[in-house]
């Protein structure tokens, strides 16, 4: 067999290999673009929060331990309307 014959012989192997590196990688750069998406959405709502909302973000209240059940005091409703606590 020449060098010819052998390399068509082997052609149709190595384009079907080639195929599965190139389907492999792309779910990949699929789920890059979307990371990238979400982060981009993320990084718009931080822009349009205050200093006083991204920290307000960061705390959390608590229910009084003496009660049973879901409870929030007043003044929670108020501060969590007006975005400082989250």
């Amino acid at each position: 067999m020449n060098k010819q014959n052998r390399n068509r012989k082997h052609f149709p192997l190595v384009l079907v290999m080639m195929a599965a590196i190139l389907l492999q990688s792309l779910p990949a750069a699929g789920q890059n673009r979307s990371e990238d998406l979400i982060e981009a959405k993320v990084d718009s709502v931080l822009n349009l929060m205050t200093l006083e909302e991204k920290v307000g973000q960061m705390t959390l209240f608590t229910s009084d331990l003496a009660t049973t059940g879901p409870t929030i005091r007043d003044d929670y409703v108020k501060l969590i309307k007006e975005g400082k606590v989250g």
